[in-house]
């Protein structure tokens, strides 16, 4: 273990060149950066192609070193959490074969494991993270590279284990050893020891320990001036010093691409919020929707169910009753996920009455004159979140309203719920077979949005030959199953003359190799 990794790193690069491996030795050496400034798309065919010729090399601390950097692009900023756990369980047990151990790397190995778990559910999984790290930091000592990020990934499990205060001691002891040692702490284990300060109720303790933190070196230098403005803002609002919480503040574009900081950004804009320094638009109900479902394909349930119910409580604050009853169901339904819900039942009940007891914005015209209104709105100005509430009454019965309600709905991010508005009207009644071809497009639509491929399936059967094979062709596509596609659209064709509109056909197959990242977001809430 005395071995530097980064020494180890140039003598692997000469070794390859020198062996005529030239385009490996300087893929290599890029990996950190990738995974650091976020060029997923890169990494995520280098890492691969890296460790898998590491493996035909019989290179074993090159493959590891491969996957490392791999997975921690994964579950650093991009925050993945139950989707990356078998690969993380998956390297901690290559990190204990006998022709890797050795490897002054492997420890990160259990960095890594405890940062998917918590990204999962870091409550639920602080038991295991805690049993995960300890062993690992008693084999390593403070001069060691891999300490200050286990320590760190230490006082985070204490903290999500209702223990601030123990956090707070631990990370001062860290903190020490590593000035015995002759090493500075990084800015991570500094704004772990500020969040544990806030979490055991010492803010401005907090807020102390942040400034100390902003002189440290990072470990992730990219992330470092977004992170500390997050947790600054969060700390700062939660003293109540709200001029400087916004001045802190990132604005969304500089947040929208970085999922690891957006629950503390959404619950330092929801304590902003009443003050009317940020506008609290129906656009950032949107983001945030957008992100709780980012979340949800990621496997990050906490985060899902701690996004919905800040997200709820912002909603209440725009009189948005439908949509704080719809998260509030989304919170409850998430629960299902988490090992740990405690408290959870408790602000999900009080969302509900939150609710309850909000009169949501009054119509401001007669209910059969609301579809005409509609149409006259103007695009930019008008709220489609009041629309939702005022065409409510119509749909499901009016056709021309449930359009217009549906649609709006899954604009918003509810698609599920519009999806089961015109199901009811349509599917259980039988109608759909005879429905007008729009109707038929937009139920596809919001069936794709909701992921709820079965029940299109279900609808499709109920088509005539062409109109099903137009709803597969749909659904092939957006799945990016493209042969299927083909064949279903040509099906389609085949049938008889196409009575859908162009732009509704699939579009061709995407040569790139990006996995689906993060929504990037461009609304955001004004300041003033």
């Amino acid at each position: 273990m005395d071995v530097d990794i980064w020494a180890w790193v140039g003598e692997t690069q000469q070794q390859l060149s020198e062996a005529g491996n030239v385009g490996l030795a300087m893929a290599l050496g890029d990996l950190p950066a990738q995974a650091y400034e976020g060029r997923y798309p890169q990494l995520d065919v280098m890492a691969p192609a890296i460790a898998g010729q590491a493996e035909t090399l019989q290179l074993p601390w090159l493959e590891f070193y491969a996957r490392y950097w791999h997975l921690m692009g994964r579950i650093g900023d991009r925050a993945q959490g139950a989707v990356a756990i078998d690969d993380a369980r998956q390297l901690v047990a290559f990190a204990q074969r006998e022709d890797v151990r050795d490897c002054p790397a492997t420890p990160a190995a259990a960095e890594a494991m405890a940062i998917a778990l918590a990204n999962a559910d870091g409550p639920g999984y602080a038991a295991e993270r805690l049993e995960t790290l300890a062993p690992v930091i008693e084999g390593v000592g403070p001069d060691n590279p891999a300490f200050s990020g286990l320590v760190t990934q230490y006082v985070a499990a204490l903290i999500d284990a209702g223990k601030p205060g123990e956090a707070v001691s631990y990370a001062e002891s860290a903190v020490e050893r590593l000035r015995a040692a002759g090493r500075e702490a990084s800015f991570e284990l500094g704004a772990e020891s500020a969040r544990a300060l806030l979490a055991a109720g010492r803010a401005e303790d907090a807020l102390t320990a942040l400034q100390a933190a902003s002189g440290f070196k990072p470990d992730d230098p990219v992330a470092k001036e977004h992170r500390d403005g997050v947790r600054r803002a969060l700390i700062l609002a939660t003293l109540g010093r709200t001029a400087e919480s916004v001045d802190a503040l990132p604005d969304l574009d500089v947040v929208g691409d970085h999922p690891r900081v957006w629950v503390e950004w959404t619950q330092a804009v929801s304590k902003l919020a009443p003050s009317g320094v940020i506008t609290n638009t129906w656009q950032l109900g949107r983001v945030v929707r957008q992100w709780i479902d980012y979340f949800g394909m990621m496997g990050g349930y906490r985060a899902r169910v701690e996004l919905a119910l800040v997200g709820g409580d912002l909603a209440i604050g725009r009189k948005g009753v439908w949509q704080a009853r719809l998260l509030a169901d989304l919170a409850e339904s998430g629960t299902a996920e988490l090992r740990e819900t405690a408290g959870l039942a408790e602000r999900i009940a009080a969302l509900r009455a939150a609710a309850d007891a909000t009169e949501p914005p009054p119509a401001e015209v007669p209910l059969e004159e609301r579809v005409g209104r509609f149409d006259a709105e103007d695009g930019f100005n008008a709220d489609p979140e009041k629309w939702v509430e005022w065409l409510a009454p119509l749909s499901g019965s009016d056709i021309e309203a449930t359009r217009r309600h549906t649609t709006t709905l899954g604009f918003l991010g509810y698609p599920a719920a519009g999806a089961d508005i015109y199901w009811k009207m349509l599917v259980d009644t039988g109608e759909i077979a005879t429905a007008h071809s729009d109707d038929v497009a937009y139920l596809t639509t919001l069936l794709i949005e909701a992921r709820q491929d079965e029940r299109l399936e279900q609808m499709a059967a109920m088509l005539p030959h062409a109109d099903q094979q137009f709803a597969l062709a749909r659904l092939h596509s957006a799945r990016e199953r493209w042969p299927e596609a083909v064949d279903a659209a040509e099906h389609a064709i085949a049938a008889g003359p196409a009575s859908r509109p162009a732009a509704c056909w699939p579009a061709p197959p995407s040569r790139s190799t990006r996995t689906p990242g993060p929504p990037r977001c461009s609304p955001r809430p004004s300041t003033s």
